[in-house]
C-alpha cells in the first residue's frame, strides 16, 4: 500500500499537471516527470508494487524530451501490451 496522503497530491495536481506537461513538451523543454508520475514508480518501487502503467508514461515523456518529437496520442499503442496482460 501506497503511504497515506500520496494518492491524494497526485490527484490535487492532475490536470494542471497534464496541460502543463504538454505546454512544457510543446516548448522543447525537459518536464518535471519525474514529480509527476515517476515519483509513483519510485514509491511503488520502495514498497514492492508494480507501476507499470506509470512507468510507460515516465519512459514516454523522456522519450519525447530526448527527440523533441511529440507523438501525442500515437504513444497509446504502446499500453496495449500492459492492457493485456491485465486481463490474464
Amino acid at each position: 500500500m501506497l503511504p497515506a496522503g500520496l494518492a491524494d497530491k497526485a490527484v490535487d495536481h492532475g490536470d494542471l499537471g497534464f496541460l502543463s506537461l504538454l505546454q512544457v513538451l510543446e516548448k522543447g523543454r525537459a518536464t518535471e516527470i519525474d514529480f509527476i508520475n515517476g515519483i509513483v514508480c519510485r514509491k511503488g518501487d520502495e514498497h514492492g508494487i508494480d507501476t507499470p502503467y506509470n512507468d510507460k508514461v515516465v519512459e514516454l515523456v523522456k522519450r519525447e524530451e530526448a527527440t523533441k518529437v511529440l507523438h501525442t496520442m500515437q504513444n497509446k499503442e504502446e499500453f496495449l501490451p500492459l492492457l493485456a496482460a491485465d486481463e490474464q
